[in-house]
């Protein structure tokens, strides 16, 4: 945390993020009399971009540190678990501005808490991206080019491109592999009469699950990445 919080500069440009994305939107939707399926695609993008980007170069710019640190005892585990915990912070915090912002002038309908309880998963969700990113490439310039092309398919692979009934079951099958589409269903079910809490469940649920797989890939890619043929010091039994 310390590592992250030490680069300033960088902490206030990912938090300033946010409101210059929401901004955006507010400019380009406001007009709207009603919520439409684009702006919950472009929520639902944003937040998978928040964790991405903000977690795309944290272990590859400090690769050489963490090794020092793992030959001194650190954990390969708690390692991880506290850059997610960390990073899943700033991402609450760009989402709830997100969210602040965006209902502020375009009604999202009530309660818009609950559009920030969806968008959360999707933001943690590309954290875990983010982390795999930084984990298996080997220089940080090499972690930003990857960030637009896992990103792509989160749009490409969306049913607001093209239709089911154009759909082939290839294309079908690789839509709910996107966050996008369990989040954007999510949002979606928010503006309707009758909500279908099973939706609304699978849209929490997944993005969660797949932020442990994310996790864990990057645990085994660091783990076959350490430094081979040292040991490391044994703790000393009580």
């Amino acid at each position: 945390m310390e590592l992250i919080l030490a680069d300033k500069w960088n902490t206030l440009l990912l938090l300033a993020q946010a409101p210059v994305i929401a901004g955006l939107i507010v400019i380009i939707w406001r007009d709207y009399n009603e919520v439409t399926s684009s702006l919950l695609f472009v929520l639902a993008l944003s937040a998978i971009w928040f964790g991405t980007l903000n977690a795309c170069r944290e272990i590859v710019k400090e690769k050489s540190i963490f090794e020092r640190e793992w030959m001194k005892g650190l954990s390969l585990a708690s390692y991880l678990w506290s850059k997610l915990a960390v990073l899943a912070l700033i991402g609450f915090a760009q989402c709830l501005c997100l969210v602040f912002i965006v209902n502020s002038s375009i009604d999202l309908g009530d309660p818009p808490l609950a559009h920030l309880i969806v968008l959360f998963p999707a933001s943690l969700a590309g954290t875990g991206l983010g982390l795999l990113i930084s984990a298996s490439v080997t220089s940080v310039d090499r972690s930003l080019t990857a960030v637009p092309l896992l990103l792509l398919p989160q749009i490409l692979f969306s049913e607001l491109l093209i239709s089911h009934d154009h759909s082939s079951d290839l294309v079908k099958f690789l839509e709910k592999t996107a966050i996008t589409t369990w989040t954007y269903d999510g949002l979606d079910q928010l503006e309707q009469s009758e909500i279908d809490w099973s939706i609304i469940f699978w849209s929490l649920t997944v993005p969660c699950l797949m932020t442990v797989l994310f996790v864990v890939l990057s645990y085994g890619i660091m783990r076959f990445r350490l430094p081979r043929g040292t040991t490391r010091p044994r703790k000393a039994k009580a």
